[in-house]
């Protein structure tokens, strides 16, 4: 599964478009692309993280991580 977002400064280049692992803490970002299928992907979307939907990255954990 990789999503593909385009930073908020704007230009739809494809040098500005990165994957969720690529957005920085306290950036924001729009989503352009879902890749993925399954149960994964309807996941994502069912927490409405769809095409087009801006994204504040709050925080990062790591895999090992408890919230």
């Amino acid at each position: 599964m990789e999503m593909i977002f385009q930073t908020r400064s704007g230009e739809r280049r494809e040098r500005n478009l990165k994957t969720l692992k690529e957005v920085h803490v306290g950036e924001t970002v729009k989503v352009q692309k879902l890749t993925g299928e399954g149960p994964v992907k309807r996941r994502i979307m069912d927490m409405g993280i769809t095409k087009g939907v801006e994204i504040l990255c709050k925080k990062k954990l790591h895999l090992w991580e408890i919230l």
